[in-house]
């Protein structure tokens, strides 16, 4: 965590605003909160219901527990490879996990895996209206074919939620198909705010009813209204506000750290950059910027890169789940080699906003003397 740091900018705009929270006398449900709600929808050109909560993984179980409830769909696909707390995110939504759904390139479910893990669910019985799909996107990039899966989605008839948590600071499809996105805000993720998750969506009910569950003690009393008070402190919302306020300046750093290691492979391989992003080597394309936060820096180990293999750790940076989410059921005899494969193959190097230069070079230096 020693690693975590925020700009400048970011500190004196929460230093020069916190002690005007402290004596407001209002240290929950009031102005932080609102604001932040206010600032995280200007992201969004056609989202305009914005919640915080207090993590990424409560906004997720309020979402599931809303389609439960008042969607009456119970039954969710997950990709094999994503956080495994969203069994128990599942479970607490009042929701089962119907199957999972086998990771390809960049780690992400493909376009054809999500047919045919929704299209084999409808086989054995499953019914497109009590679906949903959890797709999560991964190591700082918007899944390659987030378009067409959410039109396959909807033409199916099933309800997709997107799984941000690492996704904050990317440039989202302008318009959004799926019910709701939410992000995290924890200390580790993209923007930093120590805490927190934002569920942000177009659809009116879903944000009526999030309105009710976060905050159910204050609002008429409904017997049969199940809520979970999940919502955020001022402080923690005026925090996350003043992490979102350094969003350009955050990706910005990461990014330049993602050219650096990017242009030193591409000399000591000896292949232009243009042919290293198109090899899928690497996932990155400094031409596409727009779509990837610099949350990771991942190289497949495999063919050309297998030496790297032997990185030590001091010179790398958590794997994007180098596991699968269910052991038991996510085996290669049930059809999931490519996401097995993915997840063994790959490391990440570190690319923290306000990474040392000398630390920065020290990775450049171990990963081209592997190369």
């Amino acid at each position: 965590m020693s690693l975590v740091h925020l700009p400048p900018s970011c500190v004196d705009f929460f230093m020069s605003r916190v002690e005007g929270v402290l004596t407001s006398g209002s240290l929950a449900e009031s102005t932080q909160i609102e604001l932040l709600k206010i600032e995280v929808g200007s992201y969004f050109d056609d989202k305009t219901y914005v919640m915080p909560t207090s993590s990424n993984g409560t906004g997720l179980m309020a979402v599931l527990r809303y389609c439960s409830s008042e969607l009456a769909r119970s039954d969710v696909l997950l990709q094999a490879n994503t956080m495994s707390g969203l069994i128990s995110i599942c479970a607490h939504g009042n929701t089962s996990i119907a199957g999972y759904i086998d990771c390809d390139y960049a780690l992400m479910p493909t376009l054809k895996s999500v047919q045919r893990a929704v299209i084999d669910h409808i086989n054995n019985g499953g019914i497109p209206d009590r679906l949903v799909v959890v797709l999560s996107h991964l190591g700082g990039l918007l899944n390659p074919d987030l378009e067409d899966i959410q039109l396959f989605l909807e033409n199916q008839g099933v309800v997709l939620v997107e799984d941000c948590a690492h996704s904050w600071g990317i440039e989202v499809p302008a318009i959004s198909k799926s019910l709701a996105s939410v992000y995290s805000l924890y200390s580790t993720k993209a923007v930093p705010a120590g805490e927190g998750g934002l569920v942000v969506t177009t659809n009116r009910d879903l944000g009526d009813w999030l309105n009710r569950y976060v905050i159910y003690d204050r609002v008429e009393r409904e017997p049969d209204f199940e809520g979970m008070n999940i919502r955020i402190s001022e402080v923690q919302a005026l925090l996350a506000r003043a992490a979102i306020q350094g969003t350009s300046e955050i990706t910005e750093g990461r990014r330049i750290i993602c050219d650096r290691y990017f242009e030193a492979i591409s000399n000591k391989l000896g292949i232009k950059q243009s042919e290293l992003t198109k090899s899928q080597l690497v996932l990155y394309d400094p031409d596409n910027s727009y779509n990837y936060n610099g949350y990771k820096f991942t190289l497949y180990t495999a063919a050309q890169l297998s030496s790297l293999s032997k990185l030590d750790k001091q010179y790398r940076s958590s794997c994007i789940y180098d596991y699968v989410i269910d052991q038991k059921n996510i085996t290669a005899e049930k059809g999931f080699l490519n996401t097995l494969t993915q997840i063994e193959s790959h490391i990440c190097l570190p690319t923290w906003y306000n990474y040392p230069e000398e630390k920065v070079q020290a990775v450049i230096d171990a990963v081209v003397a592997l190369l």
